[in-house]
């Protein structure tokens, strides 16, 4: 999504700074070396993961720690060598669960809302550190506020269509007691 008031030209030069950034990185890795105390042996196989894990991020930066761990664990990396490149990438900012909290959560608000239980899970699912999901729960609405949002200004009074909304609510993660709660104060 375009960002508003910025033209195009000014997004290109954007997009361009970010990726010119991003391959300075991937190239200029002896400066992590060092600090991470890779050995010679694995000074390789650092740059290698690093820069497999620096392609699967991109540039929106939106992947959890436990994505890019998975996905470096496929290419048969050991296990100390890939906390150390997940240790680099987080000091150079390119791994962060709190915004990929964020970005998981933008998608489910709105119309689109879900339950804090259901994020829970899908942070969760997504490799997101649960301490950091849950502290990024406390920041959402609560599921009596979100829910406003996705029951109409009027209950149906047809007894079919009642039960489609209940179903569609349980199917975002609200309990029952939250729907009927909603509904009560939407109805008054």
């Amino acid at each position: 999504m375009a960002e508003p008031g910025k033209s195009k030209a000014e997004r290109l030069a954007q997009a361009r700074a970010i990726i010119e950034k991003y391959e300075a990185n991937s190239r200029d890795i002896t400066v992590h070396e060092e600090s991470y105390h890779v050995s010679p042996d694995d000074k390789e196989a650092f740059q290698n993961g690093r820069f497999i894990a620096l392609s699967y991020i991109g540039i929106d930066k939106g992947k959890s720690t436990g994505q890019v761990r998975n996905k470096l664990r496929t290419k048969d990396l050991p296990d100390d060598l890939i906390e150390q490149v997940i240790v680099s990438l987080k000091t150079d900012d390119y791994l962060d669960d709190r915004r990929a909290c964020g970005k998981i959560a933008r998608r489910h608000q709105g119309t689109r809302a879900k339950s804090r239980r259901y994020l829970r899970e899908l942070f969760i699912k997504q490799g997101v550190d649960p301490k950091v999901a849950e502290a990024y729960l406390e920041e959402l609405p609560e599921d009596q506020k979100s829910i406003l949002e996705l029951i109409p200004g009027s209950i149906p009074g047809d007894p079919r269509e009642y039960q489609r909304l209940l179903r569609r609510l349980q199917s975002r993660g609200y309990s029952y007691n939250t729907i009927r709660q909603a509904m009560r104060q939407q109805e008054d």
